[in-house]
């Protein structure tokens, strides 16, 4: 931009209280109260921009999201942060990855949904590297918590959200090529074949499963698609076909 324009940015800081600021000027310093246990640039999550913490006070607002002081938009603004960041060589993975660790007792379905996407943006690029397996191991290691709790089948009066989470869980898993999910996934689609019903928000997991892990999946998963009448069910085994 040749001009000397210049864009006004409002800012909504906590730390230790709130506070707000408007940068108008090319560079701007605020200065941090020592006392303050952890930082939130972004309260909120209504600033357009995107924040890069040092590893150091990361670390100090994963205490305050163990602590519940982080709001749903918040944590997912701050995921997505922290891998935008780090896949444009301004930030670092570990970081990223180190951060997640700190939402093994989150229960809300936004925030699991953009842990799973950033995975698996993630995932294509070690996907067939030596580093490989070791990001399946961390990827089970972090899901296991929140898998184990909702299990594999729906509670009395769980909420819907925790029937979103179950299923986006264990596709996750499966990607990460979970030995325990996988051999599970393939006991529910057998009980499927033989008419047992499977809940719609875990078929696409179990249908990926099968694709992974059968010798003849093409053939299996091609029949059901041509047997099925529902779009929504062919297009889950469409996609399970692709993998």
């Amino acid at each position: 931009n040749q001009s000397n324009e210049r864009w006004a940015i409002p800012l909504k800081l906590r730390a230790g209280k709130k506070s707000s600021h408007l940068f108008d000027k090319r560079k701007t310093t605020l200065t941090i109260p020592k006392n303050a246990p952890w930082v939130n640039a972004n309260v909120g999550a209504i600033g357009m921009y995107r924040t890069k913490y040092d590893t150091a006070s990361l670390m100090a607002l994963g205490s305050a999201v163990n602590g519940g002081h982080l709001s749903t938009a918040e944590k997912v603004r701050l995921v997505n942060d922290l891998f935008s960041l780090a896949f444009s060589d301004q930030g670092s993975v570990t970081d990223a990855l180190t951060f997640l660790t700190t939402l093994k007792d989150e229960t809300s379905y936004p925030v699991w949904s953009t842990v799973c996407a950033e995975l698996g943006k993630l995932r294509t690029l070690v996907e067939g590297s030596r580093a490989e397996n070791t990001f399946n191991r961390f990827v089970a290691t972090l899901l296991a918590p929140i898998h184990e709790k909702l299990d594999w089948s729906a509670k009395p009066r769980e909420k819907h959200t925790d029937a979103l989470i179950r299923g986006l869980i264990t596709h996750a898993l499966v990607s990460a090529r979970n030995e325990q999910t996988l051999k599970t996934c393939r006991l529910h689609f057998k009980a499927h074949e033989k008419g047992s019903r499977l809940a719609p928000d875990l078929r696409p997991a179990v249908y990926a499963a099968v694709a992974k892990t059968e010798k003849h999946a093409v053939r299996t998963l091609t029949k059901h698609y041509e047997h099925e009448e529902m779009h929504a069910e062919k297009n889950r085994l469409l996609v399970a076909l692709g993998q």
